[in-house]
């Protein structure tokens, strides 16, 4: 739902830029933009907006990118903190993080770093630490 907006504002914007200086309708001038630098950035700005919706996997890969340097980060609290969780979502591999995120439904990894995230608060709770952030 939110690509198909992106690619709609993207091709509005690639439009406008293309469009230019105005147009004319019924004999009469509609000016758009009045200047080079505005189109190029509305082409800019159309390009970065459609690019999610051309290359579908680049939002995934950002996505996965930050659930890898998340699932890393809440490892490293459960070593320094000692929970001792283990299994395996307790790791600080971020390859297999990231590729078992690649082969997952878009919730699965948001699911994963929150049932991480309710693990250590509840091991916080356990060790009665409430400075812990999570």
């Amino acid at each position: 739902m939110v690509e198909n907006k992106l690619l709609v504002l993207g091709i509005f914007c690639i439009v406008l830029a293309i469009i230019g200086r105005g147009f004319s309708v019924f004999s009469a001038s509609v000016p758009v933009i009045n200047s080079v630098k505005r189109q190029i950035l509305l082409v800019l700005l159309g390009l970065i907006l459609i690019s999610p919706v051309v290359n579908p996997n680049a939002l995934k890969q950002l996505k996965c990118n930050h659930y890898a340097r998340v699932a890393i980060e809440q490892n490293k609290t459960n070593l320094k903190v000692q929970c001792k969780l283990s299994g395996n979502q307790w790791h600080d591999d971020y390859h297999k993080h990231y590729a078992w995120c690649l082969n997952q439904p878009i919730p699965h990894p948001k699911y994963a770093i929150d049932a991480r995230k309710n693990a250590l608060a509840t091991c916080a709770l356990k060790q009665n630490r409430s400075d812990w952030h999570f």
